[in-house]
């Protein structure tokens, strides 16, 4: 998609797929290791019990479903990003393709249901959310201390000026 951008010089096609790989990378590559590592649940082919949990343990990465989080965070970013273009079709077509996906995963023993409905509900959020983000805006970041602590905050301006507005 990407590629097909660049040489079409199409701003719709870069954004889709700058959009599937932001939402693909944070929902299958930064929370659902974070939750898999946090809850330590076996994969279905370990032969446990589905409701033993043994957080912070190498290799039990099994809740959430990564290849579904993945899925879904793809088709959601692209539905959101193609509805001003063509409306809804796609719909249908991106979310049924995802649930193809975590059917597949169960289908083959790889994860459990709750694995995969919890990975779709993560996808779909984080992909809205990749989406919807306002682009092409100044960011303002500010730093700021108080007695126990330092923050940080980011916010975003109209394109090429600072909003005043928080």
């Amino acid at each position: 998609t990407w590629i097909a951008g660049l040489a079409t010089g199409s701003p719709v096609l870069n954004k889709v797929a700058a959009d599937a790989a932001e939402s693909t990378f944070i929902a299958a590559g930064l929370i659902n290791p974070a939750l898999a590592l946090a809850t330590g649940r076996a994969l279905p082919s370990a032969g446990e019990s589905p409701s033993k949990f043994l957080p912070f343990r190498r290799g039990r990465y099994s809740f959430p479903s990564g290849h579904t989080s993945a899925a879904f965070a793809v088709a959601s970013a692209v539905d959101v990003d193609l509805r001003d273009k063509f409306g809804y079709w796609q719909t249908p077509v991106l979310y049924g393709v995802a649930g193809l996906v975590g059917f597949s995963r169960v289908y083959d023993h790889k994860h459990y249901p709750s694995e995969v409905v919890l990975g779709a509900a993560i996808g779909t959020a984080v992909g809205h959310w990749v989406a919807s983000k306002p682009r092409n805006r100044k960011p303002a970041v500010t730093a700021f201390a108080t007695p126990s602590s330092v923050g940080l905050t980011w916010r975003f301006g109209a394109a090429g000026k600072e909003d005043d507005a928080e």
